[in-house]
């Protein structure tokens, strides 16, 4: 807050009054700044999706949910192998022995 009542806009960190602001993400932001995250499309109450507190477009917000979905399959692919790969204490060196 800024003097009192007046709130600060979280992306241009100006006064935000009370005729201007659009309540969002559990924050109040001037109609121009509320944007998407990743491609600063405009927003409004109606077409925006919120992520860790974050205002992303529908479009956006589904991609970075798809990718997190992926990575979090490949995290736990990885750890998959490295708790239940092959017995002993390590992979196996073809050729001869000394060699």
């Amino acid at each position: 807050k800024l003097g009192g009542s007046q709130t600060e806009c979280p992306k241009c960190h100006k006064a935000v009054y009370h005729a201007e602001q659009v309540n969002a993400v559990g924050r109040k932001w001037h109609r121009a700044c509320l944007q998407c995250v990743c491609c600063a499309k405009r927003l409004d109450t109606h077409n925006l999706s919120d992520k860790d507190g974050d205002p992303y477009c529908r479009s956006c917000y589904s991609k970075a949910r798809i990718i997190k979905f992926s990575v979090d399959l490949l995290i736990a692919h990885f750890l998959s192998i490295q708790t239940h790969g092959p017995a002993g204490s390590g992979y196996a060196l073809l050729g001869k022995a000394g060699a």
